[in-house]
């Protein structure tokens, strides 16, 4: 395997081209130990399975600092920080690990039944067994319709079920009968046989009715979640375990820990050895960190994401534990347990904890239905990323406890943390600053356009052609990405036109944010983008090996990308072409977003006959509060100066940015807007 001057592998070397048959990519770490990247990956349930052969192929080259994503990209995440840091602690075995689990997923467990490994991490809870089989097969169609979950419903509530089966049967032989009693017997035998039919067919949708509300209710029960994560009951020979229990192993595995000893937290990552700062890199004060982990999940009962872990400044949350040992392994949320909370559950709310589907407290376990403080650092990361892969319907949200602080005396309440990806399912802005030490790639999965009127048919296999084709990265700051463009409204069919009117506005509400940020200059040439074909990746969780190859081949193919970039030395100076010219324009970025930040500044700090001027507030706030009701603003001479100081810094940049000049030859476009928002 050659290498280039810096030390890194040349991408041509790093595996067979993707589709070709050959065994798994080899890995050896050529990454500089001082060289970083940061990561941020998108959702997409198992579109995931792209990532292993990403990362394997980045980490020959950098080493990996912050790393960050969304619903299934936030489980892909967790697991590149846990092999990182079994790199930080000598060995690269983790990054082998990772890609061998990851292949066992695309063995077969059962061929005649189209049953894969992958399919057999999302068990169903055995009461939402049914419902499941009803609702997946339609939602795992390339192109899913309501005669599609028409034909699973009926499967899965009349013919599958005995009685109600045997009353739509003798509703059609009766209905037969009156038909040739009408035509030969008596009317008065064509009636009766007819009342009798439809006695019949009105038990047997009434039953199938019933049972479809049972079985509604019980998913409400279960916070509207069909599968759990964790094991019920005994899982068929060859399966793998439900996809928590999977993940927690996973991650001890590749980690260099045993699923029965402490789980990998965050503040394991932050403290591991060979942070940037300890090597002469970083100017940030996370810098210091050696991993940074950072996942989104969505509280959608009070609607905005929770990013974890939590930072010391945010609110607490709180987990009651005997909720959360139905979604997690027993050694997870014994860890958790770390600090009671100050708060008890309300009556009512301690009430609503005692479900028929609960399993009953451990023996001696009063504290199991108490408030216990989420921890901050000391979180383990398959929490977070548990918490962040709840996709709607298919997991269960994690249900947490926040305080209701609109009365007296704040009040304990259950909120759900479900899919973070309902929030910014491509949090590409997670790691940003202004000026850049590193790069920080992101991988965007997106499905290929639909041509209106063509049904969509799910490749069998990819051939490396294929993978080429779906996958792109821009080769200058110049090359914008094409739109995304959804031809709903092209659509022969009236139904097809409104389905996709309704999927539109929802993806629209979801997603616009994440679509503007990924064309910005100096963001829009550091992502990979993946075209996923039909069928493949999403929700289908019924692929065939070679479609879960083929999603691994993708993956492959982007690293390559990446890297052909962002890797070698091609510039004279020994930098990468890719890296210097994304400096580049990040430097103008940030003088452009700042002119247009500082407009106006030093007027507006010279006070009007509506407000007094900024210098006035300063020295006055040496003498009186400045904010009513709040003595400790009151600043001493030394904090007045400083801020004084910041002030005049402020004023001498504008000037200094918004002034009469030639303009320069690099200008931004679209032009960049710089605002105060929350920290995500």
């Amino acid at each position: 395997m050659s290498s280039l001057p810096d030390g890194s592998v040349a991408p041509s070397d790093l595996a067979a081209p993707p589709g070709d048959g050959a065994p798994l990519p080899t890995f050896e770490d050529r990454a500089p130990p001082d060289r970083f990247c940061d990561l941020v990956l998108t959702g997409g349930v198992t579109s995931s399975i792209a990532y292993p052969a990403l990362l394997l192929t980045l980490a020959g080259s950098f080493r990996f600092h912050s790393i960050g994503g969304s619903s299934s990209g936030a489980g892909a995440a967790a697991l590149a920080a846990a092999a990182e840091y079994r790199r930080r602690h000598g060995s690269t075995a983790g990054f082998h690990r990772l890609l061998e689990r990851m292949a066992e997923v695309r063995e077969w467990v059962d061929e005649g039944r189209g049953i894969t490994r992958l399919r057999t991490l999302f068990q169903p809870l055995q009461r939402s067994r049914r419902l499941f089989e009803a609702l997946v097969p339609a939602l795992t169609q390339p192109e899913p319709g309501l005669g599609t979950l028409a034909k699973s419903l009926w499967q899965a509530y009349v013919t599958r079920r005995g009685g109600v089966a045997a009353c739509v049967v003798a509703a059609a032989v009766l209905v037969a009968l009156a038909v040739l009693l009408v035509l030969r017997g008596p009317a008065w035998g064509a009636a009766l046989a007819g009342l009798a039919g439809l006695a019949a067919a009105i038990a047997g949708l009434v039953a199938a009715g019933a049972a479809l509300w049972r079985d509604f209710k019980q998913l409400s029960c279960d916070d509207f979640g069909l599968c759990s994560g964790t094991a019920e009951r005994g899982a068929p020979a060859g399966a793998l375990p439900p996809l928590t229990d999977w993940l927690h192993g996973l991650i001890q595995e590749i980690a260099g820990r045993r699923p029965d000893e402490a789980p990998l937290t965050f503040a394991d990552l932050r403290d591991a050895p060979a942070s940037p700062r300890a090597l002469g890199q970083g100017a940030q004060e996370m810098d210091a960190v050696s991993i940074r982990l950072q996942v989104y999940a969505a509280n959608i009962t009070l609607g905005r994401p929770l990013v974890l872990p939590l930072r010391e400044e945010d609110d607490p949350v709180y987990f009651v534990p005997r909720e959360l040992r139905r979604l997690f392994p027993d050694a997870v949320v014994d860890a958790m347990k770390q600090r009671r909370a100050r708060h008890a559950l309300p009556p009512q709310a301690r009430a609503a904890l005692h479900r028929p589907t609960d399993a009953p407290a451990p023996p001696g376990r009063a504290d199991e239905d108490e408030l216990w403080e989420l921890p901050r650092k000391r979180l383990p990361i398959l929490v977070a990323a548990r918490m962040s892969v709840s996709a709607p319907l298919l997991f269960a949200p994690v249900p947490v406890w926040m305080l209701d602080r609109r009365e007296a005396t704040a009040l304990p309440r259950r909120c759900l943390l479900s899919d973070g990806g309902l929030c910014s399912n491509f949090p590409i802005h997670m790691f940003d600053c202004a000026v850049p030490s590193w790069p920080t790639f992101g991988v965007a999965l997106r499905d290929a356009p639909k041509v209106p009127g063509e049904p969509l048919v799910a490749p069998r296999r990819l051939a490396p052609e294929d993978v080429r084709r779906a996958v792109s990265l821009p080769t200058g700051h110049r090359e914008r990405p094409a739109d995304e463009w959804n031809r709903f409204g092209e659509e022969p069919s009236v139904w097809r036109r409104t389905l996709g009117f309704a999927a539109a506005l929802a993806w629209t509400a979801k997603d616009w944010n994440d679509a503007l940020l990924a064309q910005m200059p100096g963001v829009r040439d550091r992502i990979v983008r993946i075209e996923l074909p039909p069928g493949i990746g999403g929700l289908n969780i019924g692929m065939t090996p070679d479609q879960i190859q083929g999603l691994s081949d993708l993956g492959l193919e982007a690293g390559r990308q990446l890297l052909a970039r962002f890797a070698p030395p091609g510039r004279p100076d020994g930098t990468a072409a890719g890296w210097a010219e994304h400096r580049w324009m990040r430097l103008h970025l940030l003088r452009h977003g700042l002119a247009e930040w500082l407009a106006g500044a030093r007027a507006a700090a010279a006070g009007s006959r509506y407000g007094p001027p900024a210098g006035a507030q300063i020295a006055a706030a040496t003498e009186r509060t400045p904010l009513d009701g709040d003595a400790g603003q009151q600043l001493d001479a030394a904090q007045a100066a400083l801020l004084q100081g910041a002030l005049d810094a402020v004023l001498q940049a504008e000037a200094a940015l918004t002034g009469p000049a030639e303009a320069l030859p690099c200008q931004p476009w679209p032009q960049p807007v710089l605002c105060l928002r929350p920290p995500l």
